[in-house]
């Protein structure tokens, strides 16, 4: 628990304010630290329009395959596709 009196202390409000402050950024950096994050650009030069189409086509190609040989698999088998 913080000790918020030591502000009657002072008369100038000024000072006030740097007491509270302190206090309050103490407070803060204790229980919300600031954490440093590494950002990235969102943009990269390499992923043109015409490979994201690409991939796009290579996802529901291989989703189809994967339905596919489900629907191809009886017993067993299917089973154990199901386990991985």
């Amino acid at each position: 628990m913080q000790n918020w009196t030591g502000i009657n202390n002072f008369n100038n409000p000024n000072d006030m304010w740097r007491f509270w402050k302190n206090t309050f950024n103490n407070v803060v950096e204790k229980h919300a630290p600031l954490r440093t994050r590494r950002v990235r650009p969102s943009k990269s030069p390499w992923i043109t329009p015409e490979l994201k189409q690409s991939i796009h086509k290579r996802d529901v190609l291989k989703l189809k395959a994967i339905l596919d040989q489900k629907i191809l698999m009886t017993g067993p088998l299917l089973r154990d596709l199901e386990i991985m």
